[in-house]
């Protein structure tokens, strides 16, 4: 395979090495010289696997000489980039161009290859997007802000313990005290008072913290399709726990939507 590799550079070579139609103009032969400088450049950035480079020369080499071998250099360059369209359709320019192109059949199944790996390759580009037009990724989103209010629900319970076990200390001392001799001030109370306020407070908002993060954290798994779901998604379970030539390749809620 080697070989055949080295004969496609070989004739690409040849070709913008040799005089266009024997031209004597300066200007042309100028150009001749750079294009192959280019291509050579080129060749040797492909062997060393820099395909950029390489494409960058072709292409410059291209510009310069015109030559239609180079289009299938350029497309060789640009299928190790994983760039496939664009590959496919140098190749194509390749063989639509009058050349004499040596096994134009398999150089044709190769752009019919490029072509289908290119389509292979959009549709997996476009399912990700698709997944979150359709409502992956809120559910996901969803999760995350369940669980922040599930936490949040635990600091609120454990807020509202201890301030309540504060107050139930204040006003046993209390009683002890001042409630047994009647000489409490406002002052004593109100603190006992503001206590208890606190208490009340922290566990109210604990508790509507677990009812909408449990709620949360279950809708996301309602809508977050399941392994076992078919294609068309009649069954959704929610859950809450360098080679170069032509031819070559080189909390538990269960239920069923």
């Amino acid at each position: 395979m080697r070989c055949l590799h080295g004969a496609l550079f070989g004739a690409a070579l040849a070709l913008v090495a040799a005089p266009a139609d024997a031209q004597t103009d300066d200007a042309q032969t100028h150009d001749d010289t750079r294009a192959r400088l280019h291509f050579e450049a080129a060749s040797s950035h492909f062997n060393d696997g820099d395909y950029e480079r390489a494409l960058e020369e072709f292409r410059r080499s291209y510009e310069l000489s015109g030559r239609p071998g180079l289009l299938f250099n350029i497309g060789v360059s640009l299928e190790r980039l994983g760039q496939y369209a664009e590959a496919a359709d140098h190749m194509e320019r390749y063989l639509a161009s009058g050349a004499e192109v040596p096994n134009r059949e398999q150089l044709e199944a190769r752009v019919q290859n490029l072509r289908r790996r290119a389509a292979e390759r959009a549709s997996e580009q476009a399912e990700p997007g698709e997944e979150a037009d359709d409502g992956a990724r809120p559910p996901t989103d969803l999760i995350y802000v369940g669980m922040a209010a599930l936490i949040a629900a635990a600091a609120g319970g454990i807020a509202a313990g201890v301030l309540g076990g504060l107050a139930l200390s204040e006003e046993d001392g209390a009683r002890e005290g001042c409630f047994a001799t009647l000489s409490c001030t406002p002052g004593d109370v109100q603190g006992i008072d503001d206590l208890a306020l606190g208490a009340d407070v922290a566990g109210t908002a604990a508790a509507v913290l677990a009812a909408a993060g449990v709620t949360f954290v279950a809708l996301a798994h309602a809508l977050r399709p399941s392994a076992d779901s078919t294609e068309d998604g009649a069954a959704d379970e929610a859950a809450f726990a360098p080679m170069v030539g032509p031819g070559l390749a080189g909390v538990s809620l269960r239920g069923s939507l």
